[in-house]
């Protein structure tokens, strides 16, 4: 599973931005946490197929925080190269 998806439940009432982020000192760069939020607009069954191991192929998390992800889940297929859904 790869990293970026993984959750610490256990810990939720204490953040710590250098365990979340990596980083030393607190240091986190706005733009990278921007990114990594931007994951939370995934469609969920892009998180689904992540999370199985059937992402399709060339998708990394590189990939995903290239440039923001759309808002729209029809969208995120299409860019991330996943099965158009019907959403109805």
């Amino acid at each position: 599973m790869p990293k970026a998806f993984q959750g610490n439940h256990e810990k939720t009432s204490e953040i710590n931005m250098d365990e979340i982020f990596g980083t030393h000192e607190g240091q986190v760069d706005g733009s990278y946490v921007s990114r990594m939020l931007d994951l939370t607009l995934l469609a969920p069954d892009i998180i689904d197929a992540i999370l199985d191991g059937k992402e399709t192929s060339g998708l990394s998390l590189t990939t995903l925080t290239k440039k923001q992800i759309p808002p729209l889940w029809e969208e995120q297929r299409k860019i991330f190269g996943f099965t158009a859904k019907d959403e109805a």
